[in-house]
């Protein structure tokens, strides 16, 4: 697929203890595209020849998504060919044509201000469109769905959006890290939105369960930690919507009262929530001070 669009195309995709299916799987879409792989796996580095095309940074520790991303849009940021972002975990699945088809769908809508993309994402192993519970969508004229916020997993971003927006907010590490840049996008009046015409299949969370019509999600048990910690950060930021803040605190607050007793795990989910508690309130008082 060696056309002009795929050259303007920069995938970054962030690995962490990738299986040697996934590898294969970037290796061929490094074939088509410009791509940066970002490993976060510890004490590992993986051979070059098994990524083919795409440049191999490994940190040797897990340094965060959000600093794994950067160091991509860093290193693609010196190729001015380079216009557009794809964002990838290992766990995406797509099509070698994705990139493309995800670009010209940016550049058909025509709006110069969306900063951020996304495909409809699908549960994987399931045809169930991952919608939130909370949020409204507003659809615009041409078809796509505005958001507050979306999975940075396989959306595609501007080069332009990145210059005024900035990279992403690497002591955040790694939960909320989409929501922040997409509220400060918002904050700086670029959009972020969704396409009908485009799907994407992706794992959310470890497992979930189905309570009646509602799902929860359940994520390793360390998750938990910096999902309590960046939301406690977050909800001192002005930027970031008052919606937002009630409805995650209020969602934060009521996994305390069942977590412990009716998920697997609890007893270690909860003392991550603490420990992300604690820290939340650290982190504030430590840079309001400085």
């Amino acid at each position: 697929m060696k056309n002009s669009l795929a050259q303007q195309i920069g995938i970054i995709v962030t690995l962490f203890h990738p299986t040697e299916d996934q590898l294969s799987k970037i290796k061929t879409i490094a074939d088509d595209y410009p791509c940066v792989v970002v490993d976060n796996t510890p004490a590992v580095k993986i051979p070059n020849d098994t990524l083919g095309h795409a440049h191999y940074i490994s940190f040797g520790r897990n340094m965060g998504i959000a600093k794994a991303q950067n160091e991509g849009y860093r290193w693609f940021l010196k190729d001015q060919n380079i216009q557009y972002f794809i964002l990838l975990d290992q766990d995406s699945h797509i099509d070698s044509d994705y990139p493309i088809r995800m670009v010209s769908e940016q550049i058909n809508i025509g709006i110069p201000n969306i900063a951020a993309l996304g495909p409809t994402v699908i549960r994987h192993g399931t045809d169930e469109v991952y919608r939130s519970a909370f949020y409204k969508e507003k659809t615009l004229p041409q078809g796509i769905i505005v958001k507050d916020e979306i999975i940075a997993s396989g959306c595609c971003i501007t080069r332009a959006a990145i210059s005024q927006i900035g990279l992403n907010d690497e002591s955040l590490f790694i939960d909320f890290v989409d929501c922040e840049w997409c509220f400060r996008a918002k904050a700086k009046g670029w959009i972020c939105a969704i396409t009908p015409n485009i799907r994407m299949s992706h794992q959310v969370g470890d497992h979930q369960i189905h309570i009646g019509r509602h799902i929860i999600i359940v994520s390793a048990p360390f998750r938990y930690y910096y999902q309590y910690r960046n939301l406690i950060i977050l909800n001192t930021r002005s930027y970031v919507p008052w919606q937002f803040k009630r409805n995650k605190s209020i969602k934060a607050a009521l996994r305390f009262l069942y977590f412990p007793f009716f998920i697997k795990n609890g007893a270690a989910i909860w003392w991550q929530m603490c420990r992300g508690v604690y820290a939340g309130f650290k982190f504030i008082f430590t840079h309001s001070s400085t």
